[in-house]
């Protein structure tokens, strides 16, 4: 479990601009995580602004360049797993937004791995195991075949 202090960090790491702004001020006012997050969305409560903001997060994610993207991936994965628990956060309505999002979010990848991701993954939750799968796998890749991959050296 991931302490208030933890979470209030990592909000401040995944928004930017205005959101960002109001999160700090809001946070220099003590308030507690939910009160902060109400006031982000008493701020934001018309819902296309939300969904403008949810559609923006996702255009900002991380481009991964490659299945031996190691840094990438993870990268991507994480900015994917924060961005689910604002979505959560968020309620139903933006809930059912999720395959739209998945779409979007599998056009961060890599051709062959964009299809399979838009044919197999529906939810972020599934979509969050495929990129777990696929740092996993790009370790491996970089263990078995290091000299092939830019920036791992071959080990002795």
């Amino acid at each position: 479990d991931i302490s208030p202090p933890m979470k209030a960090s990592l909000m401040s790491d995944l928004l930017k601009g205005e959101p960002r702004s109001l999160w700090k001020n809001a946070l220099s006012l003590r308030l507690s995580l939910k009160d902060g997050w109400q006031a982000l969305l008493n701020h934001y409560e018309d819902p296309t602004k939300v969904e403008i903001f949810i559609h923006d997060s996702v255009s900002k994610m991380k481009k991964v360049t490659g299945r031996t993207d190691v840094e990438g991936l993870r990268e991507l994965t994480r900015q994917v797993t924060d961005f689910q628990s604002l979505i959560n956060r968020l309620g139903d309505r933006y809930e059912a937004q999720a395959r739209s999002l998945c779409i979007s979010i599998a056009k961060k990848l890599w051709s062959d791995e964009t299809e399979r991701m838009i044919v197999r993954h529906r939810t972020l939750d599934s979509v969050i195991a495929r990129l777990n799968q696929l740092v996993e796998g790009s370790v491996l890749l970089s263990v078995y075949h290091p000299r092939t991959i830019p920036g791992i050296s071959a080990r002795s």
